[in-house]
């Protein structure tokens, strides 16, 4: 799995060294993305971003701290909690501290999990992070649908009429915007087809 060895290789470059302890770490966080609640915050979730990622890598103010942050960005998702990216940011910094990784990397890396909370980018960096983590938006008309039935799934718990009203919510804080993304390399990649997507699954929450 790339999105593993990239964050293998990650913790490598910022200071972790003990082979067993960075082979743990990634097995935690395997495991709690891999837990049957999980339909899209997931390890596919991952490898897209890091996908969509990738071709930007000296665009970020620091790629190891990037990855760092891909790899613990969901690690905390439950869908009843308002402070999942809290939980995650501080899971991060316990985890990688105790691994040894060099404290200059621990705060970009908590600020690009906290910037996903409510997907506000705050630099270049944040830009292109939070936007690779909504670029699903900008997916093929089928793909996109895919995602949309697996959000549903995720909360499974809520009844139809309260997860769309909040779903519907959330689509319109995002097609409110000027753009969806960020960036001009996402905008001009994903922009359209973002906007031709939550227009129609607005149009089925209506």
């Amino acid at each position: 799995m790339e999105v593993g060895q990239s964050f293998i290789d990650a913790l490598k470059l910022t200071g972790a060294t003990d082979e067993s302890s960075i082979q743990s770490c990634w097995s935690k966080l395997v495991k709690a993305y891999s837990r049957s609640s999980r339909h899209y915050h997931n390890l596919n979730h991952l490898e897209h971003m890091l996908h969509e990622m990738i071709p930007l890598k000296d665009r970020f103010d620091s790629w190891p701290a990037a990855v760092l942050a891909l790899a613990f960005h969901d690690a905390v998702y439950q869908v009843t909690s308002s402070n999942n990216e809290e939980r995650s940011a501080a899971l991060a910094r316990r985890e990688l501290s105790a691994l040894g990784v060099e404290a200059k990397y621990l705060q970009p890396c908590e600020r690009l999990i906290l910037a996903t909370k409510r997907h506000e980018a705050y630099d270049a960096s944040s830009e292109l992070f939070v936007d690779a983590d909504l670029s699903i938006l900008g997916s093929d008309p089928a793909t996109y649908e895919r995602y949309v039935q697996s959000i549903r799934q995720e909360y499974w718990i809520f009844p139809d009429f309260m997860y769309r009203k909040g779903r519907k919510k959330v689509l319109e804080q995002f097609i409110r915007r000027e753009r969806i993304f960020y960036s001009d390399y996402f905008s001009a990649h994903y922009e359209v087809a973002a906007k031709r997507n939550l227009s129609m699954e607005l149009s089925t929450l209506s």
